[in-house]
């Protein structure tokens, strides 16, 4: 289809095909759709390398390898709020890997020893805590299923 309009001065719309507009600016052809599909590309590789990075982020490792090897590098640290921050972190981190009962004694730790009224800490202790009893309760459901399905294989 081919139409030829006035756009402002010194603009003609010469075509329109789906997305893509042909405009006559002082006699040179421009291509406006082909801008905003690099736009729309140059967009969705930006989403994809934050949601990238942020999944990379999220799951990181443990500096150390248990609890205890945690608790005495933050000793080397100097200030209280640094050895929190550090062992926050650790405790996160071993949160991430599955290991409750080391993010727990961590966190115990800081509510015991170095700040009583750690907020973080007791966010750490009340979400490691629900993701035991979740892994408590599936393990228990997987348990139940199983002896289910043994039960009605003798019964047979």
């Amino acid at each position: 289809m081919f139409t030829k309009k006035k756009l402002a001065r010194n603009k003609t719309l010469i075509k329109i095909l789906g997305d893509t507009r042909i405009v006559l600016i002082n006699g040179v052809e421009h291509f406006e759709g082909r801008r905003k599909m690099r736009q729309n590309k140059l967009l969705l590789i930006v989403v994809c390398a934050v949601f990238t990075f942020g999944v990379v982020g999220c799951s990181q490792k443990p500096k150390s390898d248990n609890s205890g090897d945690a608790i005495q590098h933050s000793k080397n640290l100097k200030t209280v709020e640094e050895q929190v921050k550090y062992l926050v972190g650790e405790a996160n981190a071993y949160i991430s890997s599955e290991k409750f009962d080391e993010s727990i004694s961590i966190a115990k730790y800081i509510l015991a020893e170095l700040d009583k009224g750690s907020v973080d800490a007791k966010g750490i202790l009340e979400k490691a805590q629900a993701e035991l009893k979740a892994l408590a309760e599936k393990k228990v459901e997987e348990a139940k299923a199983e002896l289910k399905k043994k039960m009605d294989s003798l019964g047979r």
